[in-house]
């Protein structure tokens, strides 16, 4: 019987799925590197860090007209980041919309291109991060 997946799991918890047919690999990189990915940059020396996302801010009004308000993603980057120097994380989110041209009319950006700009580079910095700890590995104890 030929399998068209691989999994690699130890006590019943799922490392790596590899598709054989699309010869595509998936990791539960949290799992080898248990730290969250804003942390990547600086433990990986990657020249980019973590974006931030004003998460409460996404609901059905916002994915149906695809723009918020600016000053509601500010109120909730606010909130979400209490504990957190969230004057730098403000700073950032309005560098970002900028940046990204992504500003709209009447105080509005759209905040599904955010989104999807946001995931994008999540990605980049994971999979860095990801592949900066693989070399590592290889090199220390030779193993993949």
């Amino acid at each position: 019987m030929e399998y068209f997946a691989i999994l690699i799991k130890r006590s019943n918890t799922i490392f790596k799925i590899v598709n054989k047919t699309t010869n595509i690999t998936i990791h539960d990189t949290y799992k080898l590197i248990p730290m969250r990915v804003d942390q990547f940059g600086e433990a990986f020396k990657l020249e980019q860090g973590k974006e931030i996302i004003p998460y409460a801010l996404y609901n059905d009004e916002v994915v149906k007209t695809q723009y918020a308000s600016i000053e509601k993603a500010i109120e909730i980057l606010k909130k979400e980041n209490m504990e957190e120097d969230w004057e730098d994380k403000i700073k950032l989110f309005k560098d970002n919309i900028k940046k990204w041209g992504i500003i709209g009319i009447k105080g509005t950006f759209n905040a599904l291109e955010y989104c999807k700009i946001y995931c994008k580079n999540d990605c980049s910095v994971l999979m860095e991060g990801y592949e900066s700890w693989r070399l590592t590995m290889k090199l220390l104890v030779d193993i993949d």
